[in-house]
């Protein structure tokens, strides 16, 4: 649920996989999206072997930098993209049914056939596919958020994210890793590590995890896209908009400050997905979210978030372009007279390190590369095509 799902009720498509809609779309959903697509963009591909600035570069371990914000803000605009999209033309949840439910797997499923594809381009040997990625794991939260939103109330779903959250913290808090012990949560002695070793080892070392741990983060990555579905909630609520505004920047204050306080005994940590950390970030996009808002709605300041805009109503595309042309530059191989050299290697050694070096020559390449993915976005968004799952 990347594109066309932050589409309000009673949009009308052209296809399946294309809308033309534009004014039914919702502005503030697409300008948060498109932030968070950028800094993907910017944190996930920078040229190699070169050192960044500090900020988009994740946390070692513990703690949290610029990085750590992006995926986390990501999900939550999947969950309330869920809220906004399965409603009636008066904005009343739907229940589940037959036709709802096919619609979700089939995206489920597109999602992870998509995932597929690009993490092992151009390989595609069956006893070396990998499973795993950003796309597969968008591909989960969105499934288990859209049935969560489907068959509990609203209640029932603030009682699963804690419970969640909870078995989580008990897990990485009590569970015995032998040879470390319980409560140890360094990067090999930590109890997510431990599960995903008992429960994926026919998988084999082959499919290592872009994130290396996968099963226990689960439960805090679907609860942050829970929590999108409950902000989502909210923003269709009955109260005057300004209120809902109101309510939803204090929301994101309280949870910033039991994410802090959180931290003293579970460290916010992006590769466990802790909750510490899902409360943290969860926080953090209300108030990012309430502020666009507040700009775009309120007071009518739309002209500096049209870029974004451009990128967040077509994120799946502009994800896409970026993956699909990284992988290009790394198994891209050119001959020179020094020998073979990978594609990506030879761009950033002849255009850019003559010129700018290190952090400043990173980020001119990686703002690049993120330009010429947003050209073809923005020619999109001209001819009003919105590419959607």
């Amino acid at each position: 649920m990347m594109d066309g799902d932050s589409v309000l009720p009673g949009a009308r498509f052209v296809s399946r996989f294309v809308s033309r809609d534009l004014a039914r779309r919702d502005f503030s959903l697409d300008v948060f999206r498109g932030l968070m697509i950028v800094g993907m963009i910017f944190v996930n591909h920078p040229p190699p072997d070169v050192p960044t600035y500090a900020p988009f570069a994740h946390a070692a371990w513990h703690g949290w930098t610029l990085a750590d914000t992006i995926f986390p803000g990501f999900l939550f605009t999947v969950g309330v993209s869920i809220r906004l999209a399965m409603a009636d033309d008066r904005g009343r949840p739907l229940g589940p049914s037959a036709s709802l439910l096919r619609r979700l797997l089939a995206r489920f499923g597109l999602l992870m056939l998509l995932n597929l594809l690009l993490v092992n381009f151009p390989y595609y040997w069956w006893g070396k596919l990998h499973f795993t990625g950003t796309l597969a794991l968008i591909a989960w939260c969105y499934l288990f958020a859209a049935l969560i939103y489907l068959y509990a109330g609203w209640r029932a779903q603030w009682v699963l994210i804690v419970a969640a959250l909870g078995l989580q913290w008990a897990v990485l808090a009590l569970l015995p890793v032998p040879g470390y012990g319980a409560g140890v949560l360094s990067p090999d002695g930590n109890a997510a590590s431990y599960v995903d070793r008992l429960a994926l080892s026919w998988l084999g070392p082959r499919d290592a995890p872009d994130v290396n741990i996968v099963i226990v983060p689960m439960a805090g990555a679907v609860s942050t896209t829970v929590i999108g579905v409950l902000a989502g909630h909210w923003l269709r609520g009955e109260r005057e908009r300004n209120a809902r505004l109101a309510g939803l920047f204090t929301a994101g204050m309280l949870l910033l400050m039991l994410g802090s306080a959180w931290e003293v005994v579970l460290p916010i940590n992006k590769q466990l997905w802790s909750g510490s950390y899902v409360v943290f970030m969860a926080g953090l996009s209300m108030q990012l979210l309430a502020g666009i808002k507040w700009l775009a709605e309120h007071c009518r300041y739309q002209g500096w978030a049209i870029p974004l805009r451009v990128a967040g109503a077509n994120a799946l595309a502009l994800y896409l372009l970026a993956q699909s042309l990284q992988r290009v530059l790394v198994y891209g191989r050119v001959t020179t007279e020094e020998g073979t050299i990978r594609l990506r290697h030879l761009v950033y050694q002849r255009f850019f390190e003559p010129f700018v070096a290190r952090e400043l020559g990173a980020l001119v390449y990686t703002l690049v590369f993120m330009l010429l993915c947003y050209s073809v976005v923005f020619v999109l968004y001209r001819r009003r095509i919105f590419l959607k799952l």
